[in-house]
Parts: C-alpha cells; sequence; structure tokens
C-alpha cells in the first residue's frame, strides 16, 4: 500500500471524496471502536500540525475524531439510521461477544498511505483484538441481526487515519519527502481499556458521532 500510495502522489493520482465537505452527506452507520490515550492523540496533532506547514488544504482529523476502528458493524450508507434496527440488540451481542476479553496495548509505530489518506500503524501487543473481532464476527454470522461486517473487507490491521485528501498536492516533493523521512515515526503506547459503539458518519465527525454504548474490558484486578 505505500509503494503504491508514493508512486500515485508523484502521478498525480490521488482519490477524492466528493462527500468530504458536504453538510447534507448522510451516510451512516455504527462503529466499534477504541480511544487513543491523551499523549498518543497529542502527539498525533503534532504530525498533523507538521503536515499542515506542507499541505495546509486538505482534510485533517481533530483529537477527539481520531480513532481505531474495532469492528464496523453496519457501513456507513444514506439508506441507514438507527430507526431501522433496535439498538439493545447490538449492544447484548457485543457485550456477550467481548465479555472475557482482557484491556489490551497498541503501540503506534510508522506511517502509511494510500491514495487517498494518510495512516498511523499501530501494532497490538498481544491477540486479544484479534480474538475479539473473531468472536463478533462470529456472533453477526450466526445471529439475525442486520450487519455488514466483513463486507467491504475483513479488517486485520490496526491504524488511525489522520488526514483525507481533497485536493492536488500543493508541493508534491516536499509532501513526499517528508513522508518518507517519518515512515518510522514513534507515536508511543496506548493501553484500551474501554470500547464505544457508536453512530457514526464516515469521517466520525464530533458533531455527528453519537455514543450508543460504551463497554468496559475485562479486569481481573479485584
Amino acid at each position: 500500500m505505500w509503494d503504491n500510495a508514493l508512486e500515485a502522489f508523484k502521478k498525480d493520482e490521488l482519490e477524492f471524496d466528493r462527500f468530504i465537505d458536504d453538510p447534507n452527506d448522510s451516510r451512516r452507520g455504527i462503529t466499534l471502536q477504541a480511544k487513543p490515550d491523551k499523549i498518543i492523540l497529542n502527539n498525533f496533532n503534532k504530525f498533523i500540525e507538521e503536515i499542515k506547514t506542507i499541505e495546509l488544504g486538505q482534510y485533517f482529523y481533530k483529537p477527539d475524531e481520531i480513532h481505531v476502528t474495532a469492528l464496523s458493524i453496519i457501513n456507513c450508507s444514506s439508506e441507514f439510521n438507527l430507526s431501522k434496527i433496535h439498538v439493545q440488540d447490538y449492544i447484548n451481542y457485543i457485550g456477550n461477544s467481548i465479555k472475557n476479553i482482557r484491556p489490551f496495548e497498541i503501540e503506534f509505530k510508522g506511517i502509511t498511505a494510500s491514495s487517498s489518506c494518510i495512516l498511523i500503524q499501530g501494532f497490538p501487543k498481544n491477540n486479544a483484538l484479534e480474538l475479539m473481532r473473531n468472536n463478533l464476527r462470529n456472533k453477526f454470522k450466526k445471529g439475525n441481526l442486520y450487519n455488514s461486517v466483513d463486507v467491504r473487507y475483513k479488517i486485520k490491521t490496526v491504524h488511525c487515519t489522520l488526514v483525507r485528501f481533497k485536493m492536488e498536492l500543493r508541493d508534491k516533493k516536499n509532501f513526499i519527502n517528508f513522508l518518507k523521512m517519518n515512515r518510522d515515526k514513534y507515536f508511543g503506547k496506548t493501553w484500551v481499556k474501554e470500547l464505544e459503539l457508536v453512530y457514526t458518519d464516515w469521517y466520525h465527525k464530533k458533531d455527528v458521532v453519537q455514543v450508543l454504548q460504551k463497554f468496559k474490558l475485562l479486569n481481573d484486578k479485584k
């Protein structure tokens, strides 16, 4: 993905989302997400500010919009809204699927990119996230609740999207060099002790996101 992105930048073949600044964008879905801690978010924001000095005109995520997708339950679509489901059923499904999952640590190190965005790479320190994702997949596969789990693709990685492109690069040579210099940049570690089920748009904009339920992960300490 990284190599393909660099080629796309060089050839001016970026992908833009025509809805990115559209106030009438009605695409909505529900996602199970984790939030990095404040120190990590601060480090991400510092990196975003550096990017802005080169490419100010792109779409930048605010600190409270940055997230790790644990699993997309219902993909964003203009045909979906909360009135079409019974939210408590989803809360019960998820709660039962993750009740034995312990807190886990994610290390954020290095950046990657696609023709549409810049992302931070995350590396879980154990298999808790993978186990949780598989539990949820099996639960929704065997159940009868509407979902679109793995319809677009089967999520295997951990990442945080920081930037989406909405216009051509102003200084692609400088931008590419900046990305290469920060390819292995270290951002720190965070413990995931809680997950959020959210009703959201495609970009997790603060004024759209609605937290439906918070789930505390298993704590063995008495």
